[in-house]
């Protein structure tokens, strides 16, 4: 097996412990099995392309893994193709930066006036939300969300293709 090969297993790993230990994210019962499977099927469709493990049927065992891991992980991670939701989510995360921002230089200029210093030399913050520019790099980033979820996925799907024969020696 190649280095990247190696290394795209490590990816697997690292996801799937990410997966397991994200405290973020609510858990049902059936998420720990599903993130494992995940895992355990993408590394498999690696052993069978480079010919490391071979069964009788390594191609069905193959296709039948890559199935099943493209629907975990578009069951798993859909939240990030839904753009509406996207948006909504890089909102949520600008404006509560906003908001510590404005609570830090209002905290910043109560202290200096305390000390003595003139009001108006005091640098203000404008309070308005610039929606506009978040929603630019909302759109910004979807993009770059999807073209990173098509770089992740091109080589997978090489090595599927080599693991059930239609691509490379």
């Amino acid at each position: 097996m190649p280095v990247w090969g190696y290394f795209y297993c490590c990816v697997f790993l690292l996801s799937c412990c990410f997966g397991l230990f994200d405290k973020n994210r609510l858990r049902r019962p059936y998420q720990p099995a599903g993130e494992i499977l995940d895992c355990l099927c993408g590394i498999l469709i690696f052993l069978i392309a480079f010919s490391v493990v071979q069964f009788e049927f390594s191609a069905t065992i193959s296709s039948l893994c890559f199935i099943y891991t493209l629907a975990w992980s578009y069951h798993a991670h859909r939240h990030y193709l839904d753009y509406k939701k996207f948006k909504s989510d890089i909102h949520k995360t600008a404006i509560a930066e906003h908001e510590k921002l404005f609570e830090k230089i209002s905290e910043i200029n109560e202290r200096a006036i305390e000390d003595g210093v003139d009001p108006s030399e005091l640098e203000s913050i404008e309070q308005t939300y610039d929606f506009d520019q978040i929603e630019k790099e909302a759109h910004f980033f979807y993009i770059g969300t999807v073209v990173v979820i098509l770089i992740i996925l091109i080589p997978y799907l090489y090595v599927y293709l080599k693991s059930v024969g239609l691509s490379g020696s």
